[in-house]
């Protein structure tokens, strides 16, 4: 993935400089804007390699979709600014991005609702699913959970930094639980926490799923409060 993305590096800069060079009249300033473009891709390259990690897949992934994503709209706003009917897919695309900034913050208050907030013991949230199986998922959907337990195990699927799911811990009190939690992270912040230590984290219900190899209640975007 690094060969691809190194290949591909040079057209990016290509496209990008040639959608937007034409804006500009004078020699100096078309330098300046080519070396600022080589160094700025550069230096997003090397900033998504200290966030996740040169061994992430997902590192070189973003870096190409960023770029895409770059050049895709550099090349559509000089299309709209040649269609004679640029003013209503100038108003459309307002209308699109003010409803998305709408949307987005609206579920952010909506998460960050202490009415919304549900605290509770790992050992209650494991004998409420002991005793009402699947259907006590129920409570918990939909809310931001607190839970605090003991940290019984720890892992580290993903030891770097990507996106989500990088490492997980199972909480409650007894390692041989019959049912066990896990809560995921976005982060590799297991690394600075000890089994057998008590936690407070707070984190988003997913599912809860029986196997050949035990019961497990998931839990998702784990933040340690306590």
């Amino acid at each position: 993935m690094i060969l691809l993305t190194l290949l591909l590096y040079p057209l990016f800069v290509f496209l990008i400089l040639k959608g937007i060079l034409c804006y500009f009249h004078t020699k100096i300033i078309k330098i300046l804007a080519s070396v600022s473009i080589v160094i700025l891709d550069i230096l997003i390259l090397l900033w998504l390699c200290f966030c996740f990690g040169w061994s992430y897949d997902w590192t070189f992934y973003i870096f190409i979709a960023l770029n895409s994503i770059v050049i895709i709209s550099i090349y559509s706003i000089k299309i709209i600014a040649k269609s004679k009917y640029r003013n209503i897919i100038l108003i459309t695309l307002s209308i699109i991005i003010i409803f998305s900034l709408a949307l987005y913050l609206l579920i952010t208050i909506k998460e960050n609702n202490q009415d919304n907030l549900v605290s509770v013991h790992a050992n209650d949230i494991i004998n409420n699913f002991v005793n009402n199986g699947i259907d006590a998922g129920g409570e918990y959907a939909g809310k931001t959970i607190e839970i605090t337990g003991i940290i019984t195990a720890k892992w580290m699927p993903k030891d770097s930094r990507p996106l989500w799911d990088a490492s997980s811990i199972d909480i409650g009190e007894n390692i041989n639980a019959e049912i066990k939690i896990t809560c995921y992270f976005n982060d590799i912040i297991v690394h600075d926490l000890d089994i057998g230590q008590e936690v407070t984290l707070r984190c988003k219900y997913k599912n809860y799923y029986e196997t050949k190899y035990g019961k497990r209640i998931i839990f998702r975007k784990g933040k340690i409060t306590g």
